[in-house]
């Protein structure tokens, strides 16, 4: 009878120690499913800052290429506004050369009609001079 009593007292014991070891397997499987969900909570909220950083990002660069356009609007309005000032300039030096070639033009003919008045002039005088000298003769 004592190798039957050993037998259950064994029994007994492999069944306290077979408890055991599921309740450590539940506890286990409990603070690992608490970890997983605590992970997975982790996750979403860094999910969720990196969703906002993107959406920043974006409306950075959707704020960055408008003021693009902006500015290449600006420049090439002012790049035509300094092209018609300098054709204008242009238009100004050329109607100046114009009006300078024919200022020159009438102040050569002004100095001729003087040079041909003086000119006469002096032939007036010598010839008066000469009509004089004949006359007291």
């Amino acid at each position: 009878g004592e190798s039957r009593s050993v037998k259950i007292e064994d029994l007994e014991h492999e069944l306290a120690s077979q408890m055991l070891k599921v309740v450590y397997a539940e506890q286990n499987i409990k603070s690992l499913r608490e970890e997983h969900v605590r992970q997975l909570e982790d996750g979403k909220e860094e999910l969720a800052r990196a969703l906002d950083e993107v959406a920043k990002l974006k409306a950075e660069e959707k704020s960055a290429r408008a003021r693009i356009m902006q500015l290449e609007e600006t420049l090439a309005f002012q790049r035509e506004d300094a092209l018609s000032r300098e054709k204008q300039t242009c238009d100004v030096l050329v109607e100046e050369k114009k009006s300078n070639r024919k200022l020159r033009a009438i102040k050569a003919k002004q100095a001729r009609e003087l040079t041909e008045a003086w000119k006469n002039a002096a032939d007036k005088e010598a010839q008066r001079a000469r009509e004089l000298t004949e006359a007291r003769k």
